[in-house]
């Protein structure tokens, strides 16, 4: 093996022979190729859906469901501001300060 000492001091082409002979390259079992084939196979109709589509789906409508509410909030406070800025009346006064009743 290779000391430390002698690290540094390696060329580039022993290095490139000591590993071509430490990295040879080497045929698979049957046994592997064939489990691995079998992993990499999707069967259509194995499952019901992709766990991907379902988290997807889930994201979308969580998203969905934030803009709702966040609209449904703005709709809230501008209603509520609306009712706050509105004048209160008044034993003495009318609700409708110029007048105009429609009816």
């Amino acid at each position: 093996m290779v000391r430390k000492g002698q690290r540094e001091a390696m060329k580039r082409a022993d290095l490139e022979t000591l590993l071509q002979k430490a990295l040879v390259p080497v045929e698979p079992r049957e046994v592997f190729v064939r489990r691995l084939r079998a992993r990499l196979v999707d069967y259509q109709g194995g499952r019901p859906f992709s766990p991907w589509v379902l988290l997807a789906v889930l994201a979308m409508v969580l998203l969905l469901l934030l803009t709702w509410v966040g609209f449904l909030l703005g709709l809230a406070a501008r209603l509520l501001g609306n009712l706050a800025s509105r004048p209160s009346a008044s034993a003495g006064e009318s609700a409708f300060p110029l007048g105009q009743a429609n009816g």
